[in-house]
């Protein structure tokens, strides 16, 4: 599913902006 290289394209982001807490919520909500 593209789904999961949506959410692992995010996760990536989240690492190189050292877990931004905006970037946090939007992986949450993509998960959800």
């Amino acid at each position: 599913m593209s789904e999961d290289k949506i959410i692992r394209t995010l996760q990536g982001k989240v690492i190189s902006d050292k877990m931004d807490k905006s970037v946090t919520v939007l992986l949450e909500r993509q998960v959800k």
